[in-house]
């Protein structure tokens, strides 16, 4: 197995930019996505994200995987004042995927202000779409 850079030398400030990384490495923020299907009952999608992220294998090597597909994500249409513009979404389409701060589940069933689910932060549970930006 190939040494690591903090394996050798004693540096405070790698080791805390890699402590920095690794954290960063589990925080979504937003990410484009290919639609895989789109539900007009409910107004959610099933999405591929279009990124692959890199993932250090047990040799230490890396390699380049899929995000797990993303189910059930909330569409994102223009809205207010009593009216929506919607547009038809199919396979394919591409879009832009949001990740809440908070877990939105209590909030996406029953609306109103409400209380966390639970205290997951940018999980990719908790997803919006948005249909604007192409490839």
């Amino acid at each position: 197995m190939p040494f690591d850079t903090n394996q050798l030398v004693n540096d405070p400030t790698r080791t805390f930019k890699d402590m920095l990384n690794a954290l960063k490495a589990g925080f979504w923020v937003a990410t484009p996505c290919i639609v895989e299907s789109y539900d007009s009952e409910k107004v959610t999608i099933t999405a591929y994200p279009a990124i692959k992220i890199p993932m250090r294998k047990e040799d230490g090597t890396i390699s380049m995987e899929e995000i797990p597909i993303l189910q059930d994500v909330p569409v994102m249409f223009t809205r207010g004042g009593g009216c929506t513009i919607t547009h038809p979404i199919k396979k394919g389409d591409e879009c832009f995927v949001v990740f809440a701060d908070r877990c939105i589940d209590v909030w996406w069933q029953n609306g109103g202000i409400q209380p966390p689910f639970d205290n997951r932060k940018h999980d990719l549970s908790d997803a919006f779409a948005f249909f604007a930006p192409q490839s």
